[in-house]
């Protein structure tokens, strides 16, 4: 399961060096690589090896990772991609304020300490994030030991962990990891006991309840 982890994550970072993720993705990538050095070189070698070649790639599926690191490694070396900011001017953390990286503080405009939360069912809170690219981006609070509502997605979600974990089918993520559900994935992700669970969420469109009760609260409730 942690090699196909690593494999998804590989594939997410070759498509972020591509260039061809909508900014809030790549902030999530952006932020992931700050709290993962290890990545960070490794996104590195791929700008080397690739560079703006990679943008005229066909389209690769994220499961299929042997095509898409061959296709990465024989494309020439080039210009390293620069990465697309959106100009907002970053919150300054105080002293204990160092769950939110730099590249997710310059996109919200907020620190952890400030973050305006509202509460979405009772255990969870959310701080939806307006996006002009149609993306669904959020930041979720989840309390220790709670368990999300059982939901499904309607495009891709991306969930990088920025305190606590949470489990689920796919496994355990914990600060820095990121898990990608494909459109149409079941999940129920359960966060660890401790400590509350905070997540940076960019997917292409909303989750959708597969509960009952839970989509008639959720149908009720402020978003």
């Amino acid at each position: 399961m942690d090699d196909e982890k690593g494999q998804m994550m590989d594939a997410v970072i070759a498509e972020y060096v591509a260039g061809g993720m909508a900014l809030p993705a790549q902030v999530l990538v952006e932020s992931h690589l700050e709290l993962v050095p290890e990545n960070k070189a490794w996104a590195g070698e791929l700008e080397a090896l690739a560079g703006a070649e990679l943008d005229s790639m066909e389209p690769v599926a994220l499961g299929d990772m042997s095509s898409m690191l061959d296709a990465i490694m024989d494309s020439p070396a080039s210009e390293p991609v620069t990465s697309v900011k959106n100009g907002v001017e970053s919150a300054s953390p105080s002293a204990s304020d160092d769950i939110l990286p730099k590249p997710l503080r310059d996109f919200i405009g907020y620190t952890a300490d400030t973050i305006p939360w509202r509460t979405k069912i009772p255990g969870v809170k959310v701080f939806n994030i307006e996006d002009p690219e149609g993306c669904s981006v959020s930041l979720l609070k989840i309390r220790p030991g709670m368990a999300m509502p059982d939901h499904s997605h309607e495009g891709r979600e991306l969930t990088l962990v920025l305190k606590g974990a949470f489990s689920d089918v796919s496994g355990r993520y914990q600060r820095g990891d990121v898990s990608v559900a494909e459109e149409g994935e079941d999940h129920k992700p359960v966060a660890d006991y401790g400590e509350d669970c905070i997540c940076f969420i960019v997917a292409d469109a909303p989750m959708r309840f597969t509960n009952r009760f839970t989509r008639i609260v959720n149908s009720i409730l402020p978003s």
